[in-house]
């Protein structure tokens, strides 16, 4: 028989294993990450295309994983622990520069133009940790399965939410979900694209923005196509 007790070691368990599989990963990003930049400063020896092509797949493989750790881990602490996010204030344009620093490597390697806008002094107010989770799971996704250009962008709404919104020059969502700011797991569980399944990021997406309330509203998300970029649509929107 399976008691409290047991079950909150296994808890204990299960995330003490995440951070430190997380902490052994965060040590290969890094020494990948100067790999990559040691080749490209080296000035005698002409480092092939194709090997610094591998490593960057390899970074972002490992990326990938510690993504998931990460939503998994935040996962857990929203469904047993009651976790709350930390709300403080951020400048956007700062915010979606961080977002992007860890993918702009593998867009170089790749030929994909990454645009960034953020009208000058727009501030948000939300869990910065939380949503750049987000940001980095469907940027994740989305530097794979698009074509060439990449748009990370954020606007103020007139309802008083700030929308930030990722558009690709891919294919685009499947028509079955399109339109859904609630999509349940069960209907996001087929959402796969060329390279990966986005369904766990996409529902991951929805409940970090419902955790997100300010004076009567709610945050959620919602998926489109035919973005000005001619793929789909990603935006997520916080009070």
């Amino acid at each position: 028989m399976t008691t409290d007790s047991s079950r909150d070691h296994f808890g204990a368990i299960l995330s003490s294993s995440i951070h430190d599989t997380k902490s052994s990963i965060a040590i290969v990003l890094l020494s990948l990450e100067r790999m990559i930049i040691d080749l490209r400063n080296q000035q005698v020896v002409q480092t092939p295309a194709t090997t610094l092509a591998q490593l960057g797949t390899i970074n972002y493989q490992a990326q990938r994983i510690n993504d998931h750790l990460m939503q998994l881990l935040a996962l857990y602490r929203i469904e047993k622990e009651g976790f709350k996010p930390q709300i403080q204030e951020i400048y956007m344009s700062e915010f979606l520069e961080d977002c992007t620093t860890m993918i702009a490597p593998l867009a170089e390697m790749r030929g994909i133009t990454l645009t960034l806008e953020a009208p000058a002094g727009l501030y948000g107010y939300f869990d910065p940790h939380l949503v750049s989770m987000v940001a980095h799971s469907m940027l994740s996704g989305a530097i794979i399965y698009c074509q060439s250009h990449l748009r990370l962008s954020v606007h103020a709404e007139q309802n008083g939410m700030i929308a930030i919104r990722l558009e690709d020059d891919g294919k685009g969502f499947p028509a079955a979900i399109l339109g859904k700011r609630q999509p349940s797991l069960e209907e996001l569980e087929g959402v796969s694209f060329t390279g990966g399944n986005l369904g766990l990021a996409i529902y991951f997406a929805r409940l970090v923005a419902e955790l997100h309330l300010n004076q009567g509203l709610q945050g959620g998300i919602a998926l489109a196509n035919q973005s000005s970029l001619g793929g789909g649509i990603f935006t997520i929107y916080l009070p």
